[in-house]
């Protein structure tokens, strides 16, 4: 661990996307520049980062476990619509991957400059955009994600943690991630898992387009109604669905939020048995609720008992410019500030705003009144601050406004 003391009150945190920083910046960032990156953060006073090791299904760092992301043929050749962005960040990454393992170099300079290291795992995200980076997993147990309520169709990548088999292959991950020396582990319900039938739809657009005009599609355009209308109608796994029944004598429904609060209880489960790894370890478990998708019940989530029962840490809570706003959290989430325990303000910086505009959006969003509920702000993503280096005053302007209010 980094060793570095702290009761994690105001703490900076610094979420990196490592796939992104490869992909988007020039030149190749290894060592060298991952240091120069770290020893900014510690003059800038980031306290921790979260290290995104998850590409989709696959795992960026050198995993013993099956499913590294350069470790099989990937097949980014046979798509040639794709050439503009998958192939060469994949052939980037596969030069980087055999020349270090990048996940031993950012907890190594993680510790050197005194920040905490947290690898950082989505745990609903195990097929992504296309076939090419499905997990073995799911590739081998198609059934193991999401079932449609009734019908044999599954939201392929959207892990069932009702199956023990993906539990163990989770805390699998997790205690490899661990081995590491962190200081603990983020894991995420960020997802880029696509409702059924997109995925193929994508992928023969891709056949003989560049990905850049996907975006420009209804298919595309049509995303955010494809979610609403898979919501309450995905998670009708056959263990949970018959346990429910032997428990209650009824038949779980869409709107029965007995059925998705009793369907929450499997990831508490899993959590729970994470965190009692991640003790042995001397580690953390973070948590955080990242509602991008729209895919999650609202009852599905039980973050109080989360709390309360100290299953997880700390909360980084998505209170972003995409999301939602202090009069929703105190209306919706009100469990959120009247119970004990860690919690982070997850806030994203894009690069389409300047950093007025950002401030602008933030000071009127009204957020600034509840920034010294929490214990800490988290900023999302690394890459952007580096493209974009005037968007630095945004992250001050965060700081400064929790202080006044603390």
């Amino acid at each position: 661990m980094s060793g570095k003391k702290s009761n994690h009150k105001n703490d900076l945190t610094m979420a990196i996307d490592y796939c992104d920083m490869i992909a988007f910046l020039d030149g190749v960032f290894d060592e060298e520049p991952i240091n120069r990156l770290f020893g900014e953060y510690a003059e800038r006073g980031i306290t921790a980062v979260q290290w995104r090791v998850s590409v989709f299904g696959k795992l960026l760092y050198r995993s013993k476990l099956g499913d590294m992301y350069t470790a099989e043929p990937f097949g980014a050749d046979d798509v040639p619509g794709y050439a503009d962005t998958i192939r060469e960040s994949f052939y980037k990454t596969k030069t980087l991957m055999e020349k270090m393992d990048p996940m031993e170099v950012a907890s190594r300079l993680c510790r050197k400059h005194g920040i905490r290291f947290y690898p950082w795992l989505t745990i609903y995200d195990d097929a992504g955009f296309h076939r090419m980076t499905w997990s073995n997993l799911i590739r081998k147990h198609p059934e193991y994600c999401w079932k449609e309520f009734d019908k044999d169709v599954y939201f392929h990548g959207t892990t069932s943690y009702a199956y023990p088999e993906v539990v163990e292959y989770r805390l699998a991950q997790i205690k490899e991630m661990l081995e590491y020396g962190c200081d603990g582990v983020y894991l995420c319900t960020r997802s880029h898992s696509r409702p059924p039938g997109w995925t193929d739809e994508y992928m023969k657009f891709l056949l003989t387009h560049a990905n850049a005009e996907w975006p420009k599609t209804p298919a595309s355009r049509k995303l955010s109604e494809m979610f609403a209308a898979c919501k309450d109608r995905f998670g009708f796994d056959p263990p949970a669905v018959e346990a429910y029944r032997n428990k209650t004598g009824l038949d779980p429904q869409p709107d029965d939020v007995n059925w998705w609060k009793f369907r929450g209880g499997y990831l508490v489960d899993f959590l729970k048995k994470a965190k009692t790894l991640a003790t042995r370890f001397k580690s953390e478990i973070c948590f955080g609720p990242y509602h991008e998708t729209g895919m999650y019940p609202k009852e599905f989530f039980d973050w109080k008992r989360m709390l309360d029962e100290k299953i997880v840490d700390e909360i980084h809570f998505g209170a972003t410019d995409n999301f939602c706003g202090s009069a929703e959290v105190d209306v919706e989430y009100p469990w959120l500030f009247n119970t004990p325990g860690r919690k982070s303000y997850f806030h994203t910086v894009k690069s389409a705003k300047s950093a007025a505009d950002h401030i602008k959006g933030f000071d009127a969003s009204g957020n600034a009144q509840f920034l010294n509920r929490f214990d800490g702000i988290t900023v999302f993503e690394a890459y952007i601050l580096v493209l974009h280096p005037e968007l630095w005053q945004f992250v001050e302007h965060l700081r400064k406004t929790a202080s006044k209010t603390s």
